[in-house]
């Protein structure tokens, strides 16, 4: 999570030095954590509960230990704390920004320019029943190759492997913590912003794949449980990262005796806004899970 872009002064270098000497003498506990939140980057509270194999009071009081001894840093990315090892990696060597260290980090602008395109590609379905019939008519070989079997296949395999990555950021969240190991490399933040990016490009494949027909009955359901998947998961993260960057402290008021009184910090929001939109697109996904099986397996019965 650390944020220096600039070389660092001899008497950083001497604390990180000490910190890293002091790793050697700390408690069992902290000891296996220190080491192990090295490796992960960037964690959660629930990923370290999971890691220590107790309870949330017990990390609690773990990371609030190594945070006075100045070896954990926390901050608070869309109304979740990330804890984060303080040491310089290898002496005074620094890791310049990247490309993926710039996606990892979504800013508001670029969340507004992705839900505009995802109106535009929500566009075509609101007029598909005009356009549709015009191309029939007067294009019947491209109409009958766009609806026709190779062309379904293709691009419905290509929607399937984007809905196989977006489930890669429930494995970097959970995957360790499952029955089954499973490690996902990449910074969870990473994973979050290309889990946005995908979900874009997962719209726009699906209306390759349709052409923008709604479709009937058991389709045209499935369709809008996909449409609430993704409205519901760029919505929520463009709100919660726009009451983020934001300059204000408080956000709603109430009027006082003599003056307006503000209501809610900007942390509370946050968790309150994700509350409702987080447990609404994990709903809308398990859904979507279950039709997108059930599709797949119409779509070959009726072959």
């Amino acid at each position: 999570m650390s944020e220096r872009q600039f070389p660092r002064s001899p008497e950083e270098k001497t604390t990180d030095n000490h910190s890293l000497a002091s790793i050697l003498t700390l408690p069992e506990q902290e000891h296996k954590l220190v080491n192990w939140m090295r490796r992960e980057g960037d964690c959660t509270l629930a990923q370290v509960t999971a890691k220590v194999g107790k309870d949330e009071t017990f990390a609690v009081t773990l990371l609030d230990s190594l945070e006075q001894k100045k070896l954990v840093t926390k901050k608070l990315v869309s109304g979740e704390f990330y804890y984060h090892i303080s040491l310089a990696p290898r002496g005074d060597r620094q890791v310049p920004h990247s490309l993926l260290d710039g996606l990892s980090k979504l800013k508001f602008s670029t969340l507004v320019v992705l839900t505009f395109i995802t109106v535009a590609l929500l566009a075509p379905f609101v007029f598909s029943p005009i356009y549709l019939p015009i191309l029939r008519d007067n294009a019947f070989a491209t109409y009958q190759f766009l609806q026709g079997d190779l062309y379904k296949q293709i691009t419905g395999y290509t929607s399937l492997v984007l809905v196989l990555l977006e489930m890669v950021l429930t494995a970097r969240k959970r995957g360790r913590s499952w029955i089954i190991n499973i490690k996902v490399p990449g910074k969870l933040l990473l994973w979050r912003s290309l889990h946005v990016f995908l979900g874009v490009a997962l719209l726009g494949i699906v209306l390759i794949h349709t052409v923008g027909a709604m479709g009937l009955n058991f389709n045209a359901v499935f369709l809008w449980v996909f449409f609430g998947v993704t409205i519901s998961a760029l919505v929520g993260v463009t709100t919660e990262t726009g009451v983020t960057e934001s300059r204000r402290r408080y956000f709603g008021s109430a009027p006082g005796e003599n003056s307006i009184i503000p209501t809610m910090k900007k942390g509370p929001l946050i968790r309150n806004l994700r509350h409702i939109w987080l447990q609404s697109h994990i709903w809308l996904v398990s859904v979507f899970c279950v039709m997108l099986a059930v599709h797949i397996f119409l779509a070959y019965y009726y072959q």
